[in-house]
């Protein structure tokens, strides 16, 4: 801490004058790591904070336009089938849980994030499923591919989070967590569409990922790799 040279108040780190008399600061050895409190700016971002969400608002009530116009028509019209409408509300909530959500509600953890977005985008197929009068596709593959590409997404954003892990080592538990996705979603169609759960195409996609991902973190703790992978990628 430091006093001011002239009536000896204390003064803050971030202080350039005294706050009593006025006397400039001068210390060469005294670092300011702090900035004064400018309520002004508070309230400018705030307002700037409260100006966004509005936007935010204005811009779902705009996308609702559509499905809103078309309710009615088809409310008021008997001749005009205006249930692709639905499709269009699927769309919308989607997005809204997709890119508005994480605006509206900052500060979430990521996971919560994903487990919306997983939902959205299982509700969207149902809703697809039950206007198509066919439920017979969703239990069996589009459910478990929407639950599976979240559980993907989730584990994607731990490993990147995921402080003592290594470049290296995150790159290849990235690559092995990828991998498994190709093929679940080809099980899941072979075993709707044939009956078998033995997959089909998605040999060529997984056991190359696999082997990659393997020899990656086999390879993380050799100090000779990582410096021909910083020479070649420039990493």
């Amino acid at each position: 801490m430091s006093y001011c040279v002239h009536c000896g108040v204390e003064l803050a780190d971030y202080e350039k004058e005294c706050p009593l008399c006025h006397t400039r600061v001068l210390d060469p050895y005294r670092e300011s790591n702090h900035e004064p409190m400018n309520l002004d700016r508070l309230a400018q971002n705030e307002g700037r904070r409260l100006n966004r969400k509005f936007i935010i608002w204005m811009i779902f009530a705009i996308l609702m336009v559509p499905f809103i116009v078309t309710a009615i028509i088809s409310l008021v019209s008997d001749s005009v089938d205006m249930s692709w409408s639905f499709y269009v509300l699927g769309a919308e909530l989607i997005f809204f849980s997709v890119c508005l959500v994480p605006v509206l509600f900052n500060g979430l953890k990521p996971w919560v994030y994903v487990l919306i977005d997983t939902v959205a985008v299982a509700l969207f197929l149902l809703l697809i499923a039950f206007m198509h009068n066919d439920l017979s596709w969703y239990l069996p593959v589009a459910l478990p591919i929407a639950l599976l590409s979240g559980l993907t997404v989730g584990l994607i954003i731990f490993i990147i989070r995921h402080r003592k892990l290594g470049l290296y080592v995150k790159l290849g538990w990235l690559i092995l967590a990828i991998s498994l996705l190709p093929a679940v979603i080809d099980v899941c169609v072979n075993r709707y569409l044939t009956g078998s759960f033995l997959p089909v195409w998605s040999w060529y996609v997984t056991i190359p990922l696999l082997a990659l991902g393997i020899t990656i973190l086999s390879l993380a703790g050799n100090v000779r790799f990582r410096e021909w992978i910083r020479r070649k990628m420039f990493v």
